[in-house]
C-alpha cells in the first residue's frame, strides 16, 4: 500500500531466504515501484541499505536512502490503541511511503495475541552515515511511539514476506 500516487522506485538489498536470522549477506539488488514488484522483493530477507561487500553490519554501512519503521503494536494489549495499515495515510498525510505487512501480521507473536504488525518505508534524501541514519530513526520513533524502538540500527534487516 503507498500513501502517493507518484510511483516511488525503493531499492531493496536481499538473499534468496526467508527466515534466516544470521544470514548477513545481501547480495542481490533490486528495485521496485509497483505493488508487484515490491512484493517480489519483500518475500526474501531483506535490507534497504547498502554495505559494503554486501555483508550487513554498522561497519560495513555505505548508504541508505529510505527510512523504514517496524510497528508491532506491541505497546497496548487494547487493540483500540493499535495502529493499522489503513491508519498510515491518515497519520502520514501527503508523505509519499509504502507499508507492507511483516511476516508475523496478525499471527501470536510470542506473549502478544495477532494484531497488525508491518512496516513503513520514507524515502529520504540519501545517508551515507550509520550515526546520521541512527538519529533520525531515533527521532522518527520518539515522534511516533508506536515504531518498535528497538528496531532503529543502521544494520537493520527484515525478514522475507510471501504475504
Amino acid at each position: 500500500m503507498t500513501n502517493d500516487a507518484k510511483p516511488m522506485k525503493i531499492t531493496v538489498y536481499h538473499s534468496w531466504e526467508s527466515g534466516n536470522a544470521k544470514n548477513c549477506r545481501y547480495p542481490s539488488v533490486g528495485a521496485g515501484s509497483t505493488p508487484e514488484e515490491l512484493k517480489q522483493l519483500f518475500c526474501y530477507d531483506h535490507t534497504f541499505i547498502r554495505f559494503k561487500n554486501n555483508y550487513r553490519s554498522i561497519d560495513n554501512f555505505e548508504e541508505v536512502a529510505v527510512a523504514v519503521l517496524d510497528n508491532d503494536n506491541d505497546h497496548s494489549d487494547d487493540s483500540g490503541k493499535w495502529i493499522s495499515v489503513q491508519d498510515i495515510p491518515r497519520l502520514f498525510p501527503d508523505v509519499p511511503c509504502v507499508v507492507y505487512t511483516s511476516r508475523n501480521h496478525m499471527k501470536q507473536k510470542g506473549k502478544y495475541s495477532p494484531r497488525p504488525r508491518f512496516h513503513v518505508v520514507f524515502i529520504v534524501d540519501p545517508i551515507t552515515n550509520p550515526k546520521a541514519y541512527t538519529e533520525l530513526m531515533q527521532r522518527l520513533q520518539t515522534a511516533f511511539p508506536f515504531f518498535d524502538e528497538k528496531a532503529l540500527d543502521a544494520g537493520r534487516f527484515f525478514f522475507g514476506n510471501p504475504d
